[in-house]
């Protein structure tokens, strides 16, 4: 994982924001998807990853991404 990756990893984190690390399988090209925003076919596939809160592959146009759901905790108050 690139250090800025894990920095905004770190920043969506305290700042209680859901973010999905991309990582392209074949390329390692890694990217970070803010799934409430991003209307991307990437995007559309990590906003259903994030509404179910579970991590996994997914094949957009013909790539293969493992999607990494990073969300919030779940406030249970």
């Amino acid at each position: 994982m690139k250090r800025e990756t894990l920095v905004a990893l770190d920043e969506a984190r305290r700042n209680g924001r859901a973010v999905v690390r991309a990582l392209n399988t074949s390329s390692g090209e890694e990217r970070l998807v803010d799934p409430a925003t991003d209307t991307s076919p990437l995007g559309q596939e990590a906003a259903k990853a994030a509404r179910a809160d579970q991590s996994g592959t997914a094949e957009i146009e013909g790539r293969h991404w493992f999607l990494r759901v990073y969300n919030p905790p779940l406030d249970l108050a």
